[in-house]
């Protein structure tokens, strides 16, 4: 009787051990698909290089506005949709109000950018293109200097870490909030 309990014993642990792993695992694999892998540096320069000519005009067209800060952001398009130019909002985002978009060029950029980026912004000194973002502290993506000078926090706010690309003037550049307020 006495091996009987303890093979018993042996089998509950042994099931108890083998639900719970399946449950961590089910949940691992559940934040890994919810959270999109964060680009590095090597990922952001293919970016740049595959992207080139729209990241290009995008930037053509914000330097050519008169306004210090700008913001586009790519509409939401529902899972296994698609992204068409009437999806896409025709206004440019100011700090007090909206221009309409009507640049073709642009209109072709964002386009052929918003599945990639999320936010395009002109601020300070870069004009930024967020291409990972993590529930709004933390970002990544490459940065265009308006100035010829290193991006900073005029433009990119919570700045953490920035490097140049091959390109002159284009940087990958990561923001952190969190980081960045614990740094100051």
């Amino acid at each position: 009787m006495k091996n009987v309990f303890k093979y018993s014993l042996v089998a509950v642990i042994v099931a108890v051990i083998s639900v719970t792993s399946v449950i961590i695992l089910f949940f691992v694999a559940l934040g890994l698909m919810l959270v999109p892998p964060r680009p590095e540096r090597r990922q952001a320069e293919q970016f740049l290089q595959n992207n080139k000519e729209h990241l290009f005009a995008a930037r053509d067209y914000l330097l050519s506005l008169e306004f210090d800060s700008v913001v586009i952001g790519r509409p939401f398009v529902p899972r296994g949709g698609s992204y068409d130019m009437n999806a896409i909002e025709k206004f440019v985002g100011l700090e007090n109000g909206r221009i309409p978009l009507e640049d073709e060029a642009m209109l072709d950029a964002l386009y052929h950018l918003f599945p990639s980026v999320s936010v395009i912004s002109k601020s300070g000194n870069s004009i930024s293109f967020m291409t990972w973002s993590h529930i709004r502290d933390r970002g990544r993506g490459i940065a265009y200097s308006i100035d010829g000078n290193t991006p900073d926090n005029s433009g990119l706010t919570f700045l953490t870490h920035i490097e140049p690309l091959s390109e002159e003037g284009w940087y990958f550049y990561i923001e952190d909030f969190n980081e960045y307020r614990r740094s100051r």
